[in-house]
């Protein structure tokens, strides 16, 4: 038994992936080429989300366009590519479809509005714009087709998503029921991020914490 532990112990983030980084990478380039140009598109709506979000402009259409964004990440990201290559993709696909859902329930029932001005709201922001932002990293390397971008990424479709909560303020049962999958996704991201040694791999975690923080404790 003692051996046995020892064993698990010796184990580190990078024995158990399951994937090199470049195939990991190749996966958003090959998305990005076959659903050309849906890239722009979803650069567009990322920064048409931000806009609107910053504007206090369509509130209760915010989510319904965040439900066709993780559809399509489910479908043409988890079930067309990260499936191919680890053992969760299924079931990732599926947590995504069900968030879509729970977008659409949230937008139909609750009609939700925009949070008040505060610095939660301003993190906010700045989470939606940074997941506008997230392709240019692509930029810095000699592989610009691997940019990943929302709706066909999961990492910026996720920041986007935890930016739009904290802007808009849910209740905090439907702040639960929101953050449930998205802070599954910054763990395991951030874990596979890190077992590659990404410079990144905190950033989406660190996102998820600090929005499940300020929409659970919050005063009120």
């Amino acid at each position: 038994m003692t051996e046995s532990w020892a064993t698990l112990a010796s184990y580190s983030l990078h024995d158990l992936l399951m994937f090199s980084a470049d195939t990991y990478f190749r996966l958003f380039e090959s998305t990005n080429r076959e659903w050309w140009p849906a890239p722009l598109l979803g650069a567009a709506l990322a920064c048409g989300v931000w806009v609107a979000a910053w504007q206090r402009r369509a509130a209760p259409a915010l989510p319904v366009v965040l439900a066709g964004a993780w559809a399509t990440v489910a479908l043409l990201y988890f079930r067309d590519g990260f499936a191919a290559i680890h053992w969760l993709g299924t079931g990732w696909m599926g947590a995504f479809l069900l968030q879509s859902v729970l977008w659409l329930v949230w937008a139909a029932t609750a009609r939700p509005g925009c949070a008040p001005a505060g610095p939660w709201r301003t993190a906010g922001l700045l989470m939606m714009l940074a997941a506008a932002a997230w392709p240019l990293l692509a930029l810095n390397s000699q592989h610009p087709w691997q940019a990943q971008v929302v709706g066909l990424a999961p990492d910026p479709t996720l920041l986007l998503s935890l930016g739009l909560l904290l802007c808009m303020g849910p209740t905090r049962r439907w702040a639960v029921a929101l953050l449930l999958f998205p802070l599954a996704w910054c763990a395991f991201s951030g874990a596979t991020s890190w077992a590659m040694a990404e410079p990144l791999a905190l950033a989406l975690p660190l996102a998820g914490v600090t929005t499940a923080l300020a929409l659970l404790f919050r005063r009120g």
